[in-house]
């Protein structure tokens, strides 16, 4: 009997949860937005490739509470990188960012 009202339950839960189809939208957030909140926030000043996209999607993360460990995670997952060079931090692919650093360590020559 146990069984039988364990199963009766298994496939009403099932049916209940297909019912109900979870979605989860990311929110797409511009990263000038998150180089604004960091700028204001840090002093820092930044540069962007213009080979940068600037649409990030972010899924439960405020834009107040990226702070710049989080936002090189995020760089890091959309194949970005920041360069830091003088006092300036440029966001560039990832592809690019050792010829960056060269390039950039040369106008400092």
């Amino acid at each position: 009997m146990r069984i039988l009202i364990l199963f009766v339950f298994l496939a009403f839960t099932a049916q209940v949860a297909h019912s109900h189809d979870v979605t989860c939208e990311p929110d797409t957030t511009n990263l000038y937005d998150i180089l604004k909140s960091l700028s204001d926030r840090t002093g820092a000043k930044f540069v962007l490739d213009p080979r940068v996209r600037t649409s990030i999607e972010t899924v439960g993360i405020d834009m107040a509470d990226i702070d710049y460990d989080l936002f090189v995670t995020i760089l890091s997952i959309h194949a970005l990188s920041a360069v830091e060079s003088n006092g300036v931090i440029y966001i560039v692919p990832s592809a690019v960012e050792e010829m960056t650093r060269e390039r950039l360590s040369d106008l400092q020559d």
